[in-house]
């Protein structure tokens, strides 16, 4: 008895001994950086060559050819990014390829980041990107690429991709989503992009949603076209979206901005403004679907909780975000909004979420100078400010510092009168220098 339980500790320790051997070994496994085309000839030896957690870098150029367009991650959970952003490194399709299929169960952890990805071509489906699995894509340009069928940058289909940080551009599509085509149930999520100047020959200028529920979030969406939907389409479908623009698209036909089809989009913080021929155009069928749309700012009115109708006051020349007159500022909802806009800028600046992709930053207000003196002024909430004055500072009634503002007075003299009030959270710095 005694020698069998010897026997089965020491068969135990040995075990332990070789299983903490192969955890060590594979714990101790280094991800690897592979270089392109330092360390291999092409994107695509590049990817064949890396294991799961590897990186593959691409050097500053213009990829086309073969072994640089066709591209496949093959399952790899790799990261393939450019060494120096988008516009330092083009993936040339010369107008006779695709650019990248996803297709063989890629996940979030497949990364593909900092391209540019243009003149490619197809007659089916996708020409820059055709999308069947669930990557991460992110920093890229996506420009003037042509499909017969759907989705002229990127065809996503019953898949859950993850798209941020791009910009859509110049892409057309022979029938739907000039820019952007998804498809099958598809719930990508969509955010921060700019979608704008794609075409489509029916419908979904910038993007098009069939029987699929994306969220698109912080995006602008503008001077798309189609017959139908020159911003967005949707048939069959139950997207949500947040915090987005949507303006100066054209169509030929009905929804310069959106059109509904037997769909239930949710509209939440958005502007809908200045598309031609109709801001929305809704065809309810026989399902008696529409849009929810609350917190919101479109052309012509729609009902909904804090939806309004008033000129958003864009900065104007294609710039769309808003000006402090703007009716849009502090009048969104916090549920559900994101906590940064488009730019990456922290939501909410002001007393409340604004609508739109572009959040209004308040200025510091004008404090510097010589013999400065400050009366009924209220500084911005979660901002950094600073007042200098050369020979003086004299802060007086009416002054407001609000919670999560940092404001700093330098000046030889400091003069703080009654009436100046720091809300608790509020940062006051006095240096008399």
């Amino acid at each position: 008895m005694i020698q069998d339980r010897s026997f089965s500790l020491k068969s135990l320790l040995i075990f332990i001994s070789a299983a903490s051997l192969a955890l060590f070994s594979s714990s101790s496994l280094a991800a690897t950086t592979i270089r392109v085309p330092s360390d291999q000839p092409t994107i695509q030896a590049g990817i064949d060559a890396a294991d799961d957690g590897d990186t593959v870098l691409v050097a500053d150029g213009t990829y086309s050819g073969s072994g640089n367009t066709n591209l496949s991650f093959k399952t790899r959970r790799i990261t393939l990014k450019s060494e120096n952003g988008p516009s330092a490194c083009i993936i040339d399709g010369e107008n006779k390829s695709n650019g990248f299929y996803f297709d063989l169960h890629e996940e979030a952890d497949s990364v593909l980041s900092g391209f540019t990805i243009t003149n490619c071509k197809t007659f089916g489906n996708g020409s820059a990107i055709n999308c069947y699995t669930s990557p991460t894509i992110t920093n890229c340009i996506i420009t003037k690429n042509t499909t017969d069928d759907y989705g002229g940058g990127i065809y996503i289909y019953s898949s859950s991709p993850n798209i941020s940080d791009c910009i859509i551009s110049q892409n057309k599509a022979g029938y739907s989503g000039g820019g952007i085509y998804c498809a099958g149930g598809t719930v990508a999520n969509i955010t921060r992009c700019t979608i704008t100047g794609n075409e489509s020959g029916w419908d979904g200028g910038g993007i098009y949603c069939f029987i699929s529920s994306p969220t698109i979030t912080n995006c602008l969406i503008n001077a798309n076209s189609a017959n139908y939907g020159g911003g967005i389409g949707f048939a069959s479908a139950a997207p949500g979206i947040i915090n987005s623009t949507i303006t100066a698209n054209l169509v030929d036909l009905d929804g310069g901005g959106v059109y509904c089809h037997w769909a239930t989009p949710t509209f939440t913080n958005c502007i809908v403004w200045g598309n031609a021929r109709n801001e929305f155009y809704i065809d309810e069928g026989t399902y008696n679907r529409s849009p929810i749309i609350s917190y919101s700012d479109i052309r012509g009115g729609y009902s909904g909780e804090g939806n309004i109708d008033s000129d958003p006051e864009f900065v104007g020349k294609g710039n769309y975000r808003l000006t402090s007159l703007s009716p849009c500022i502090d009048t969104a909802t916090a549920n559900g909004a994101p906590n940064k806009d488009i730019d990456g800028t922290s939501r909410p600046q002001g007393f409340g979420y604004d609508m739109g992709a572009y959040e209004y930053e308040p200025p510091c207000p004008d404090c510097s100078g010589t013999e400065v003196t400050l009366t009924n002024e209220t500084f911005p909430p979660n901002k950094t400010c600073e007042c200098i004055g050369s020979v003086s500072i004299e802060i007086g009634p009416g002054i407001i510092i609000p919670a999560n503002a940092t404001v700093t007075f330098i000046a030889p003299t400091i003069n703080v009168k009654p009436g100046f009030h720091a809300e608790t959270g509020a940062v006051v710095n006095m240096r008399q220098e």
